[in-house]
C-alpha cells in the first residue's frame, strides 16, 4: 500500500483532472508569492495534521502485531486561487468544481479511504485575487 506521503500525489492527479486549465502547486510553491500571484487559476495541496484514529470508547486504536493495519486520520487544505478576469469564470465555478470532485471521493487505488469535505471559507488575498480554502480529512488504513 502506498505511505501516507503518497497521498499529496493522488490529490494533485485529482485536482488536475478537476480544474486542467489550473496550475497545480504545492506548499514550496506557495511561499513564493509573487509568482503565484501572476498565475490566473492555481490551486495548493497543503498537509496538515495526521493523528490515530480513536475508537468509540475514546482509546487509540493500536497495533496488534506485525503486520496489522493502522488507521489514522490525516487533514489535508486545498487552496484555490483565482484572479478574476475575462478568460477566467467566477471564482464560485472552480470552486464548486473541487467541493463536487474531492467531497466523497475515493482514489481507486486507494478503496478504504475515505474522504470527507469539512468546510470551505474564503481568504484574505492581496491584488484583487479570489482565494477560498478547501479543508478535507481522509481517513486512512495501511
Amino acid at each position: 500500500m502506498p505511505a501516507i506521503a503518497d497521498y499529496r500525489a493522488l490529490l494533485v492527479a485529482r485536482v488536475a483532472e478537476l480544474l486542467p486549465a489550473a496550475a497545480v502547486l504545492d506548499r514550496a510553491d506557495a511561499l513564493d508569492a509573487d509568482d503565484a500571484g501572476r498565475l490566473p487559476l492555481a490551486v495548493f495541496i497543503v498537509d496538515g495534521d495526521l493523528a490515530p484514529l480513536e475508537s468509540l470508547g475514546g482509546s487509540v486504536l493500536l497495533q496488534s502485531g506485525l503486520g496489522a493495519p493502522r488507521r489514522v486520520r490525516q487533514q489535508w487544505q486545498v487552496l484555490l486561487q483565482v484572479r478574476p478576469g475575462p478568460a477566467q469564470p467566477e471564482p464560485l465555478v472552480p470552486l464548486a468544481a473541487l467541493i463536487e470532485g474531492l467531497a466523497g471521493w475515493t482514489p481507486p487505488t486507494r478503496a478504504a479511504d475515505l474522504i470527507e469535505w469539512l468546510g470551505a471559507t474564503p481568504d484574505d488575498a492581496p491584488g484583487g485575487l479570489a482565494r477560498y480554502r478547501l479543508l478535507l480529512s481522509i481517513d486512512l488504513t495501511w
